[in-house]
């Protein structure tokens, strides 16, 4: 999720979720291009026409989105720590082998 977005602090009320009103301030911050990531705001705010769908369908739009990219940052966030876990191991691995050769050159 990009991280201009919390520096508006629209979730006014901290509960995680978009109440009408913070899908209303996220609209029009998309709208105005306050966002560093205003373009993906911009696409979503087209497709969704709030006149149509009444604001309560929009900002429920808007909240399964967040909380589908918000999955999608734990999950590259969990991959990013498996990777760097694996280096970590492949490290003291690496350690572990050095040392044996020298403790094996000490006997030789």
């Amino acid at each position: 999720m990009c991280n201009k977005f919390h520096s508006f602090k629209v979730d006014e009320d901290q509960d995680g979720k978009v109440s009408p009103r913070e899908f209303m301030l996220i609209f029009r911050y998309a709208a105005t291009g306050q966002l560093s990531c205003a373009e993906v705001f911009n696409k979503l705010a087209e497709s969704v026409d709030v006149a149509k769908e009444g604001v309560h369908a929009a900002a429920d739009f808007f909240q399964a989105k967040i909380e589908e990219q918000t999955k999608l940052s734990k999950f590259e966030e969990e991959i990013r720590a498996e990777q760097q876990e694996r280096k970590q191991q492949e490290i003291e691995k690496k350690e572990r082998r050095q040392q044996f050769l020298a403790n094996k050159a000490v006997f030789i």
